[in-house]
């Protein structure tokens, strides 16, 4: 049987133990990382792959996603959000049926963060997996994919995660003449991250001709692989690109908000856009003892709002009224520092 503990109502309760006595699972489950781990570690025991069919796949992913949203909300999943997530999940598994086993197709589904499945479909998240995989024998997967539309490229980057793993990332791209216009952060329980970044090209040799896109991978490996510093690589690339951006007198505005999240500091950035943004914002977070968890990144015209939902290195929400101004003062100076093209 399943305990919940913390969530008082029995009826959502009982949505969870029945998906638990359906797979023969006894447990108690404290916490969201629990809940992952027993789901992680039922897909990989030996009892499979032998014994591992659709039908248990099924109730596992069903048995995680329930317990998992009473831990985080402490309330019975929404009925739409939940036939989505079972439908992309159940696609995922027949795209990539005969390339990655089963069993292993399910540990992923379940480490993924569960708002990835509200922002993304099954063709991405089965393209995720695969690039996660790759990790296996290489420090970065990336792939990418022309959005005419939309007039941008779409860069998605996995890697195992590390502490300023974020920052590192866009300071890349910055460094390859690549100006971020949004970003989704997804940092996986398996020990992995899948960022996906919208960018504008800024100069004219296309991103994805072999001679650039290789560049851009061999960059990220260098700098994951501690061979090269990230600062050194935008130090030397963000002059020139300087002449693409009209100037502009936006004043920057931090604010820092407590209220909005039970479990994250938010803190949203309002500013002019300008080479290099995002990294110098994302490495001060990082210099301030902080742990990025989730980013909403847009620009319109050259209105830039970023939203990062932090935590300290503990894990927990930033509680002292002295660091939280500290972090909104600090981050304003050192965007006030970033040189406004003439």
């Amino acid at each position: 049987m399943i305990l919940l503990c913390g969530i008082p109502s029995e009826a959502p309760m009982r949505l969870v133990s029945e998906a638990a006595a359906r797979l023969g699972i006894p447990a108690v489950i404290f916490n969201q990382r629990q809940a992952r781990e027993i789901a992680l570690e039922y897909t990989a025991s030996p009892v499979g792959p032998a014994s591992w069919n659709a039908w248990k796949d099924a109730l596992m992913r069903e048995l995680f996603l329930k317990t998992l949203h009473l831990l985080e909300k402490g309330e019975g999943m929404g009925k739409e959000f939940r036939d989505r997530t079972v439908q992309i999940q159940a696609e995922v598994m027949e795209l990539l049926r005969g390339q990655i086993p089963a069993p292993k197709i399910t540990a992923c589904l379940v480490s993924i963060p569960s708002r990835h499945y509200a922002v993304y479909d099954a063709r991405e998240i089965g393209r995720q997996i695969l690039m996660v995989e790759k990790l296996q024998e290489q420090t970065v997967a990336l792939d990418g994919e022309e959005k005419p539309e939309e007039g941008c490229e779409e860069v998605t980057v996995a890697a195992r995660d590390e502490p300023g793993l974020f920052s590192k990332i866009s300071g890349v791209l910055t460094a390859n003449h690549l100006n971020i216009l949004s970003a989704e952060i997804g940092t996986w329980e398996s020990g992995v991250a899948v960022d996906t970044f919208r960018v504008q090209n800024l100069i004219d040799e296309p991103l994805f001709d072999a001679r650039r896109w290789n560049k851009v991978q061999k960059d990220l490996e260098r700098v994951l692989r501690g061979e090269v510093s990230v600062g050194s690589l935008v130090e030397s690339m963000t002059s020139p690109l300087f002449q693409k951006f009209s100037p502009s007198r936006r004043e920057t505005r931090i604010r820092v908000d407590n209220e909005a999240s039970d479990f994250y500091t938010v803190v949203e950035v309002y500013t002019h856009d300008r080479p290099g943004l995002l990294y110098r914002v994302t490495q001060k977070i990082f210099e301030l003892g902080l742990s990025i968890a989730m980013a909403r990144i847009s620009t319109k015209v050259d209105q830039v709002v970023d939203v990062f939902y932090v935590q300290d290195l503990s894990g927990g929400k930033i509680e002292d009224p002295e660091f939280i101004e500290k972090i909104g003062k600090d981050l304003k100076e050192d965007l006030e520092k970033i040189p406004i093209p003439k």
